[in-house]
C-alpha cells in the first residue's frame, strides 16, 4: 500500500471504508416470496443474507460434484448429486467384488498350473 492510500483512508470514516469494501445489492420480492425466504432464512438461523450466500456456495459446490461425476462417468444433474454418488459407490463396489473375484480365480489357476509342472 503506498502513502497515498494510506492517508487517503485515514481520510475515510469507518462507514465510509466500510461502503467502500461492501457491495450494494437489491431484490425486489413480492411479499410472499420475502415471507418464504425469510422464514426458510430464519429456519436456519441464518439471515436472509448469510441464507443466499450460503445456498450460492453450496449450489456451486453442487455443480462441481456433479461434474466430477460426469468425468467418472456418471451422468446426473446437481439436485442428483448425492443419489449419483450412492450409484457411483454401487458401481465400485462391484468392481471391487470383480476384482476380488478375479484375483481369487488366478490365484486358483496358479496353484493348479504349478500343481501340473510339478508333476
Amino acid at each position: 500500500m503506498t502513502s497515498g492510500q494510506v492517508s487517503e483512508n485515514k481520510r475515510l470514516t469507518a462507514r465510509e471504508r466500510w461502503f467502500r469494501e461492501h457491495r450494494e445489492v437489491r431484490l425486489y420480492l413480492k411479499h410472499d416470496e420475502y415471507e418464504f425466504l425469510e422464514s426458510l432464512a430464519s429456519e436456519e438461523g441464518l439471515t436472509i443474507r448469510d441464507f443466499i450466500v450460503r445456498l450460492a456456495r453450496e449450489l456451486k459446490q453442487l455443480k462441481a460434484e456433479s461434474s466430477t461425476l460426469g468425468k467418472l462417468g456418471v451422468n446426473c444433474k446437481p439436485a442428483r448429486v448425492i443419489e449419483c454418488i450412492n450409484e457411483l459407490k454401487e458401481k465400485l463396489v462391484i468392481q471391487m467384488l470383480k476384482y476380488a473375484l478375479c484375483r481369487e480365480q488366478l490365484e486358483q489357476l496358479e496353484k493348479l498350473l504349478s500343481r501340473r509342472s510339478s508333476y
